[in-house]
This record gives C-alpha cells, structure tokens and sequence, in this order.
C-alpha cells in the first residue's frame, strides 16, 4: 500500500489524528482547505445570518433588553417573550398564561 500526498505537512499523528499544518500548493492566505481536498475563501464563508432565518423561531418587533425566545408549543414556533414570570393585576382572568406567572384578582 502506497500513500501520496500533495500537500506539505508539517506535523502528523495517525492515531491520535493531530495535524499542526496541511497546506496545499498553490493555495493563499485567505484560503481554507475543505474535507474533498478543494480550497475556498474564508470571505466566502463569512455569511451573516439571522436568527428569523430560522424556520420555526417568529420574531415579530425589534426584542427589547432583557427579552428571550420562549417556545411556543400551540403554533411549533420560537417567539420572543419576556424573562422570568409575568404578574396580572386585573379582574378577568388572562388569557396568555405561561408557566410561573401570577394573577391577583382586582
């Protein structure tokens, strides 16, 4: 069996797999190398994503400090909502209940 790389290793370690430096000819500072052996941009791959990107999280408003993502198990969706439990003081029940929060009929 016959091994041939084309690629300049500075250090290796097979059982342990430790790898100080693989490059590959040709490639510039910028570049990385991917697992099929091909090299891309790091620009390429710094892509900003949201979080509303996400399918099941509904992010409606701007979030406010102190706001999280609460699950939202009625419609399957991440919202955003507040941290910690809420406190009714009012004479109707309320109607948006979450686990922890309070109701002192007035």
């Amino acid at each position: 069996m016959s091994i041939t790389f084309d690629y300049t290793i500075s250090k290796i370690t097979v059982n342990g797999l430790e790898a100080s430096s693989i490059t590959k000819p040709g490639g510039t500072g910028d570049e990385i190398l991917l697992g099929d052996g091909t090299t891309t941009s790091l620009a390429a791959l710094s892509t900003v994503f949201s979080i509303e990107e996400l399918e099941d999280v509904n992010v409606v408003g701007a979030p406010q400090n102190g706001q999280v993502l609460v699950y939202n198990g009625n419609n399957s969706q991440w919202e955003l909502g507040n941290n910690g439990p809420s406190l009714f003081l009012q004479a109707t029940e309320p109607t948006n209940w979450s686990v922890g929060d309070f109701w002192i009929k007035t």
